[in-house]
């Protein structure tokens, strides 16, 4: 009789034989087999395959196979094909130390976990059609030189490839990466020459629809000779150099130009600080010289009582110390205000500085797409319905604690950030909400007043609800969100 393991040998050795035209000499040499080909042939277990040792190539497409195994004895394994399976996770892998090309396209995978762990010569991976939300565990296979992750759920690479220094072809269509963080990450890749954010074979991401897309990329990474399938010529990347080192100069100049604008306003606060003290110390100098003529006289009325008693304007000399002594305290208190006040101002205008730069560097690094325009509310209808919309939410009696009876709304930062918008309106075409009937929304923030200008960068970057928090929203009908 023969055991059950013997029993699963001659019947997996069976079924291949028959879907492989293996020889029947290979029944009882299964260590010859090195390629096995399956394509619906209703073979849903690997178990089978750890009877052949010598495998080199594996092939089990549509085969309904829902977990990857059999695999622990197939050291010599090169090539698996995987694909269009029911397979959830990337498993049982690291016997297969030779592996070079693995294909699980279309598949359930949600993680690669520790998947690829043992695969440091795997040179292709492609993992398209799965339901993946990131690349972490792709550091595993460091010699990766064909990465296709396309048609998942994958909205960052940034972090994910940092050990993947061979990377050469990177397919990342169909997904919902929608920020141009995403390119300077790939642009640490020394040997990237093909790049996808686009492909006619499974779709496209929302980063796509962000203006100076191709520029942008073609400047960041000018060994690309392969975008979104297309062919890209050294005329394209020449005229992407040209354009940005354009917009780098434009940005330039508009830093130094605040740079300088804001040196001014110091020196300019500093000349009337200065104007103000002289003004004080000559008042200070003022109620000094009255208090020592004041001291005199009553030094000289001690010193002749007789002429004391005979002299008038007693009443009149006191009076006048304390108006004097008051003046020499308020002076006092003024430089000391003045000298405080000075510094403040400042400060806050070297604080606006920085944070005008960081919202320029924003601007220059994101090719545009994300920036902020700050406007006093008397100066544009929208701005003006915002400071009534705030003031509107102000109740008095919850600050009369602090004496406060009233706000003033001095300016208002409105943010444009079409990565969230191409993220919004893409979600916006997945849930199926018709486009002209559809009510958009403004999101209205207000930072704390210790951290606003890193809030607002932050949310400028990531939106409200971004790790900066949400804030008030009013609705409008003909209104488009502002990220």
């Amino acid at each position: 009789d023969m055991t059950e393991n013997e029993r699963e040998k001659r019947e997996a050795l069976q079924h291949l034989l028959a879907a492989n035209g293996i020889r029947e000499d290979d029944l009882k040499y299964p260590e010859r087999v090195t390629t096995i080909e399956m394509v619906l042939d209703e073979y849903c277990s690997m178990k089978g395959l750890r009877h052949f040792t010598n495998l080199r190539m594996v092939c089990m497409i549509q085969q309904a196979v829902c977990r990857i195994e059999g695999l622990e004895t197939c050291v010599h394994l090169e090539k698996l094909l995987l694909n269009e399976n029911e397979i959830m996770k990337v498993e049982n892998l690291s016997a297969c130390t030779r592996l070079k090309h693995l294909n699980l396209s279309s598949n359930r995978i949600k993680e690669l976990g520790q998947g690829l762990y043992g695969l440091g010569d795997l040179q292709v991976l492609w993992i398209a059609e799965n339901n993946l939300t990131s690349l972490a565990g792709i550091e595993m296979a460091p010699a990766l030189t064909d990465l296709n992750a396309a048609r998942n759920s994958i909205t960052t690479v940034q972090g994910a490839l940092q050990r993947n220094q061979k990377l050469r072809i990177l397919n990342l269509a169909d997904n919902t990466i929608c920020s141009f963080r995403d390119v300077l990450e790939l642009s640490r890749l020394p040997a990237l020459t093909e790049l996808n954010f686009s492909d006619p074979d499974w779709g496209e991401n929302p980063i796509g629809l962000l203006c100076n897309y191709q520029t942008y990329i073609l400047y960041h990474l000018p060994l690309l000779t392969v975008l979104d399938r297309y062919r890209v010529p050294k005329e394209d990347h020449q005229a992407a150099e040209a354009l940005f080192a354009r917009k780098r100069l434009f940005y330039n100049t508009r830093a130094k130009l605040l740079r300088r604008q804001c040196a001014d306003g110091i020196r300019f606060a500093r000349a009337v600080h200065e104007d103000r003290v002289m003004a004080i110390r000559s008042e200070l100098e003022v109620a000094t010289k009255t208090l020592k003529r004041l001291d005199a006289v009553a030094q000289a009325r001690q010193m002749n009582p007789e002429e004391a008693l005979v002299a008038e304007g007693g009443d009149d000399d006191e009076k006048a110390r304390q108006v004097a002594e008051q003046k020499l305290q308020a002076c006092q208190a003024e430089l000391e205000d003045q000298a405080i006040f000075i510094e403040d101002v400042c400060e806050q205008l070297r604080h606006e500085r920085d944070a005008f730069l960081k919202s320029l560097q924003t601007e220059l690094e994101s090719g545009g797409n994300v920036r902020l325009e700050s406007v006093a509310p008397e100066k544009e209808p929208w701005a003006k319905q915002v400071e009534d919309l705030v003031r509107a939410r102000f109740r008095a009696m919850e600050f009369d604690h602090y004496g406060i009876d009233d706000i003033k709304v001095q300016s208002i930062t409105r943010v444009y950030n079409e990565s969230l918008r191409a993220r919004f309106e893409d979600n916006i075409e997945k849930m199926g909400i018709d486009q002209n009937t559809r009510e958009l929304e403004y999101l209205f923030y207000v930072p704390e007043p210790g951290s606003a200008p890193s809030d607002l960068r932050t949310v400028a970057e990531e939106g409200p609800g971004g790790s900066a928090g949400a804030g008030a929203r009013r609705k409008s009908p003909d209104a488009a969100p502002s990220t």
